[in-house]
């Protein structure tokens, strides 16, 4: 089956990640690229023109393999952040080692879990399937100086990309008006990861037309970073709270020092959120100019 060649060179550039870290996932950032690997081939299979019942079981795989390296990926991140703040001398040290001691013994946890769960051996049949699926497929190109047969084809491939990404960005617009001014995690996770899926989707429009996007892309992966940050504070203001609970009979002053951690990261989860609403017109101007550009894509088309 022939693909535009542009579209066969993203497939098998996302594959080539996969493939090569999903075999060193006990590494942080191994882990991490494969997930973002994982992720990147989950927002292109939909538009390389298998039957369903391939597309949705490789979807399933994968959607999985996310979810179970999110898992860990997580703790990593929590890890790495308290690692950072126990460098600043406004946080303070003792409480930030009780809440790193609790999380490093939910990641062993967790990584014992991915282990059982998603072994390197079954990493290695997910990678061979989508291999033998790439190997299906061919990069057409004679597209342009061919029939009008395979310009349809090409065609019907990128007004499918156009559709996701407008469909991406029309999210994102919801959910920064759902989210507005107001400081609240759960709407702003929502802002962050629709953020994330339009910045997927926009990479793979670009690569396919060659629209240059990297100040838009840029954007959009320094807000998403901004609220991921913000929800890694608010995880750990969880986590110092839940043990601050524990702390006051058996040990006031540690029960003091958790409650002054969780001020002072509720003051810096109350700056991020403001730069994320001083960012948040700009990122609905960006959704919005996808949505236009990928209307007229098509009608020009």
């Amino acid at each position: 089956m022939l693909l535009p060649a542009e579209l066969y060179e993203s497939l098998r550039k996302r594959l080539t990640v996969f493939s090569h870290k999903s075999k060193r996932i006990d590494d942080v950032d191994a882990l991490h690229r494969t997930r973002v690997a994982s992720r990147r081939l989950r927002e292109l299979l939909p538009v390389l023109r298998l039957d369903g019942r391939t597309t949705r079981k490789l979807a399933r795989r994968l959607r999985r393999v996310t979810k179970r390296l999110g898992a860990v990926r997580d703790l990593d991140v929590l890890m790495s952040l308290i690692e950072e703040l126990r460098r600043v001398r406004r946080y303070p040290k003792t409480a930030l080692e009780a809440v790193q001691s609790v999380i490093e013994d939910k990641r062993k946890i967790a990584r014992a879990r991915l282990k059982a769960r998603l072994s390197p051996a079954r990493l290695q049949r997910i990678t061979r399937r989508l291999k033998r699926v790439a190997k299906q497929l061919q990069a057409d190109e004679s597209a342009a100086s061919g029939g009008a047969a395979q310009r349809r084809q090409t065609r019907a491939v990128i007004w499918a990309v156009q559709a996701r990404a407008t469909r991406r960005a029309v999210r994102v617009r919801e959910t920064i008006e759902a989210a507005g001014t107001v400081y609240a995690a759960a709407p702003l996770h929502q802002v962050r990861i629709a953020l994330k899926k339009l910045r997927f989707a926009l990479e793979l429009t670009a690569e396919l037309e060659h629209r240059p996007a990297a100040r838009d892309l840029a954007t959009l992966k320094a807000s998403q970073d901004l609220l991921g940050r913000l929800h890694d504070f608010q995880v750990l203001i969880e986590h110092a709270g839940d043990i601050q609970a524990t702390r006051l009979v058996i040990d006031p002053v540690a029960w003091r020092e958790l409650g002054f951690l969780v001020r002072t990261l509720e003051r810096d989860c109350r700056k991020l959120h403001a730069r994320y609403v001083r960012n948040a017109s700009g990122l609905a101007e960006i959704a919005k100019s996808a949505c236009v550009a990928n209307a007229r894509a098509t009608r020009v088309a």
